[in-house]
């Protein structure tokens, strides 16, 4: 399921997607300006949400004694100018 929750602009009729944290409050319609409310998922969709990214979520942990190495810096040498 995708993390953006479809709106429908009631000033201009144009559908565009926000960022489901965003649910409940108002935001600005790219197209027209106006103030469209960003609609709260149903209890359904809220569950296949929570279902959907507790499956697909995973962090990777460095479960040894030492830590990872860090990655190697990128070294950078400027020459004058004229050289």
């Amino acid at each position: 399921m995708n993390a953006d929750i479809q709106v429908h602009c009631r000033a201009c009729g144009r559908a565009f997607a926000a960022p489901a944290v965003l649910a409940g409050q108002t935001v600005a319609c790219p197209g027209c300006g106006q103030k469209a409310r960003v609609p709260r998922p149903t209890a359904a969709e809220a569950a296949e949400r929570q279902r959907t990214l507790s499956s697909t979520s995973r962090i990777d942990v460095h479960t040894g004694g030492v830590p990872p190495p860090a990655p190697p810096r990128r070294v950078v040498i400027k020459r004058p100018k004229g050289a």
